[in-house]
């Protein structure tokens, strides 16, 4: 979605409150991995440094130390073995088991003068792809659909130049062609190999599997039930009835029954002063539909149906034991809804201003039934890789 300018500029005071969004432009991203090139998805500095912060009092004398040793994220199980006495199994269940990739880091926690155990680590992430080797760092950012023998790969000595600042692949080609060869060595290696750089969305398709969110029609939930991660919740992209089956205790008895997203974009279905309300949040747009009457004290059923008209468009009904109590129209359907996922029986991120969180429904929710329309998937899924890509 295009942002409107009018628009942002008079949300200007929202930035850095409960109204805004922690995403930014790639730009930005890359301006704030200042001195490190590039952002997440790359193989570059930005791309693949992060902290690491140690803390054990008991044992680890000295806090604020710093480590200069390289380490990485497969060396984080090596070191909490070694340190707890634990050798790892070479069969587990009758299989023999990979040998665990990754160096202990246990000899550099006490002493900051420790040799680095490791040699040799290999990157790659999307086509783009990185070595380092005994303080030394080949890397190379990948065009998608470009032959990967014509990349250029750039050379630094991370000893010394730590911000990929001083490329040294012309003043030392054949440290470059040795670190090349080293990892086309690591990668066969590793299983790294054959290369794939046909983008995120086909790696997507190529991932699906039956029962998977993006297969299935049909979801049926059994409360109480743990937050529900985005990635796991039923599609929301082409409509969707979804039905919910409770025990209401009183026509005061307030709380959110099913919740997903935040107050940037998302839906909430809840009882608020006794009514029923169903609000679809479009980026602060927001499609509310509501009951009349108060919602007597005990079983009810209470669906909400979206059905999706032209281009964007949908229209909402609510219904309360098989009668529609109320209809809206949301102009514009998401095709992706928020990164943030759903809960029953709560509302842990405010979808509206009417509430505040956790909101919890004091009743009893039997089943929370999402049936969803068949149809195409191709588009849903470029959509969702797209929003996915944005939030690396």
């Amino acid at each position: 979605m295009r942002e409107d300018l009018d628009t942002a500029v008079a949300r200007l005071d929202d930035i850095g409150g409960p109204n805004s969004h922690c995403n930014m432009p790639w730009g930005w991203a890359q301006a704030g991995n200042t001195p490190l090139k590039w952002y997440k998805q790359n193989t570059h500095g930005g791309g693949v440094r992060d902290p690491l912060i140690i803390h054990w009092p008991a044992k680890l004398e000295a806090p604020g130390q710093i480590r200069h040793q390289f380490c990485h994220a497969i060396d984080l199980a090596p070191t909490v073995m070694d340190l707890l006495n634990i050798e790892p199994p070479s069969v587990v269940a009758g299989v023999a088991q990979m040998p665990v990739h990754g160096i202990s880091l246990a000899p550099a926690l006490t002493d900051p003068n420790a040799a680095t155990a490791r040699t040799t680590q290999y990157f790659e992430m999307l086509g783009h792809r990185g070595i380092w080797h005994r303080g030394w760092k080949a890397v190379t950012h990948h065009e998608s659909g470009t032959p990967f023998d014509e990349d250029k790969w750039e050379l630094y000595h991370l000893d010394a130049d730590f911000s990929e600042c001083n490329d040294l692949a012309a003043a030392e080609p054949k440290r470059l062609k040795e670190m090349v060869d080293l990892w086309w060595a690591e990668a066969e290696r590793n299983g790294v190999l054959p290369l794939d750089d046909r983008g995120a969305a086909m790696l997507f398709r190529a991932a699906m599997r039956p029962g998977l969110p993006t297969s299935r029609r049909r979801f049926v939930y059994y409360p109480p039930i743990s937050h529900i991660v985005a990635d796991a919740c039923p599609s929301t992209a082409r409509g969707w009835t979804m039905t919910v089956e409770l025990d209401h205790p009183s026509p005061d008895a307030d709380g959110a029954l099913i919740s997903r997203g935040s107050s940037n974009s998302g839906f909430v279905l809840y009882v608020i002063q006794g009514r029923v309300k169903f609000d679809y949040n479009c980026f602060h747009q927001h499609t509310l539909v509501e009951s009349e009457n108060r919602l007597a004290a005990g079983r009810h059923k209470i669906a909400v149906k979206i059905d999706k008209a032209e281009k964007t468009a949908a229209r909402a009904a609510l219904l309360i034991d098989g009668v529609q109590v109320g209809e809206g129209q949301i102009a514009n359907l998401l095709r992706i809804l928020s990164s943030t996922g759903m809960d029953l029986g709560r509302s842990l991120s405010p979808i509206n201003a009417d509430y505040q969180s956790p909101f919890k429904y004091p009743g009893r929710i039997l089943s929370a039934v999402f049936e969803l329309p068949a149809g195409p998937q191709d588009r849903e899924i470029d959509a969702q890789v797209r929003a996915a890509m944005t939030r690396q």
